[in-house]
């Protein structure tokens, strides 16, 4: 109990760092020097702040139609964590130090190098097939870590260790560039009643794991997941929490009954943001995970290289022009686009794929 409330107070302390990433353009991705730093500690643990119970958003927030919580099995047999051998870590960690002392990465040359990313991650970084992660839009370091933990063995997957094992720090890097600049796609969340007897029978799946998102559950310990990956879904790529928006159901769902089993690479040593992760999943029920990876299937973020220029054309033709500089009280009309963090209506046309 005393390392999940320690999450959460890490989680509460990193709110505003994660909401202000989602209200502005995020600055250009510090230097990967600092997860060496990360890597090479261990906080204690310490008891949690006061914190307020967590306020559930009104149904009609949210809603979706594409029924998609199922549990997709991984292609590859689960993989214990397992404490990195010293020398092992050592290469981890001069894996890291390689990543920062490389240059940053080029999202042009990255586009060459991904041709054996497109089979399942699909061209664009916005994969098909559920078991594989969508991974447009996310981090230049988040990528390029992952990638580091593949080639060095700290994260192990029987698919992806061959394609990381002949990669330079220069091609993690520009691979991170060339995804960070595709444009994510998101689908919708499942707005069917809960039949399951308990606390839940009779709400829609998709709030229950809204609730849970935006407010955590601090009677049990569990921090808001917008604390360090946003209201939207967005991550902060500055602090190297990913991107969730849009990602598929049942990837979501599959890694957070990985975390709760300690199954994954969560060593704090190894990776400080995923040792964070098995504390805050353990105590969540099947049901709640299967809420949580819908919800967060149906999370959009407005992203203008998304939307058609045609659409864009459209909505700037019906903005009102700006006042004249004597009128400080008239103001131009901003375009009317759905606010960044909800889950999208099934007849909103969500865009799902």
């Amino acid at each position: 109990m005393k390392l999940i409330l320690s999450a959460a107070t890490l989680a509460i302390a990193l709110a505003p760092l994660a909401l202000a990433q989602n209200a502005a353009v995020a600055p250009s991705q510090p230097d990967v020097a600092q997860d060496v730093a990360a890597a090479t500690a261990t906080a204690p643990a310490t008891a949690a702040d006061g914190a307020a119970q967590p306020v559930m958003p009104a149904d009609s927030a949210a809603s979706a139609a594409d029924s998609s919580a199922g549990e997709i099995a991984e292609s590859t047999p689960p993989m214990h964590a397992a404490a990195l051998s010293p020398d092992a870590m050592k290469s981890l960690l001069d894996g890291y130090a390689a990543l920062t002392a490389a240059k940053p990465g080029d999202a042009a040359a990255g586009a060459g190098k991904a041709a054996a990313c497109v089979a399942c991650h699909g061209i664009d970084g916005n994969s098909v097939d559920p078991q594989y992660p969508r991974i447009a839009g996310q981090g230049e370091r988040f990528i390029a870590r992952q990638l580091m933990q593949f080639k060095t063995g700290a994260r192990q997957n029987a698919l992806m260790t061959p394609f990381a094992a002949p990669l330079t720090p220069q091609d993690m890097r520009d691979l991170g560039a060339h995804f960070a600049a595709q444009s994510g796609r998101s689908g919708t969340a499942d707005e069917g009643l809960v039949t399951e007897i308990g606390v839940y029978e009779g709400r829609k799946l998709y709030t229950i794991g809204q609730q849970i998102y935006r407010g955590g559950d601090a009677a049990r310990g569990i921090p808001a997941c917008m604390a360090c990956h946003g209201p939207a879904g967005a991550g902060n790529p500055g602090s190297s929490f990913p991107r969730l928006t849009g990602q598929h159901a049942g990837y979501t769902e599959a890694m957070l009954k990985r975390y709760r089993a300690g199954e994954t690479h969560s060593s704090a040593r190894q990776d400080a943001n995923s040792g964070i992760m098995p504390t805050v999943a353990a105590p969540l029920t099947d049901l709640e995970i299967g809420a949580l990876a819908t919800y967060i299937e149906g999370l959009h973020v407005y992203d203008p290289r998304a939307t058609p220029a045609s659409a864009q054309a459209s909505a700037a033709a019906q903005a009102v022009p700006a006042a004249p500089a004597n009128d400080v009280m008239a103001e131009p009309m901003a375009p009317a686009d759905a606010p960044a963090g909800e889950a999208v209506p099934a007849d909103a046309g969500s865009g799902a794929n």
